[in-house]
């Protein structure tokens, strides 16, 4: 299953937050843990990049660029924005792990706006091209 590194947090918060309950809670533990993981190594990668292209992060998470390194906040961006738009791939942990999501999240009657709405459309959307 793939989901964008910039959809990460999201679909990790709504998930956490999920009421699910027996196989269906475990599948969402471990499909939790395994975006944690692949979240941490995007941060990481950020912070490779930042150092890559002369940056500083500052407190606070911001990041600076001296006034004569402005080509490469122009080229840092573009690398950041390319780290954003790539999938992390997930593979089920357990048989059937992914189906038992998908089916419960299809079926699922919670109310869902704003973040969690769209967290909801992007991991049904990746468990339903899941083969």
């Amino acid at each position: 299953m793939n989901i964008k590194k910039q959809d990460l947090i999201k679909v990790y918060n709504f998930l956490n937050g999920a009421s699910l309950v027996g196989a269906v809670s475990r599948a969402r533990t471990k499909l939790n843990k395994s975006i944690a993981e692949a979240f941490q190594e995007m941060q990481s990668d950020e912070s490779d990049l930042v150092k890559e292209y002369g940056g500083e992060i500052l407190q606070g998470g911001t990041v600076k660029f001296d006034k004569e390194r402005q080509d490469d906040k122009a080229a840092f961006n573009k690398a950041m924005l390319e780290l954003h738009e790539e999938s992390a791939v997930f593979t089920e942990t357990t048989q059937d792990q992914f189906n038992r999501l998908k089916t419960a999240l299809e079926s699922y009657d919670k109310e869902l706006s704003n973040q969690d709405a769209e967290a909801y459309d992007i991991l049904l959307s990746a468990l339903e091209e899941e083969k």
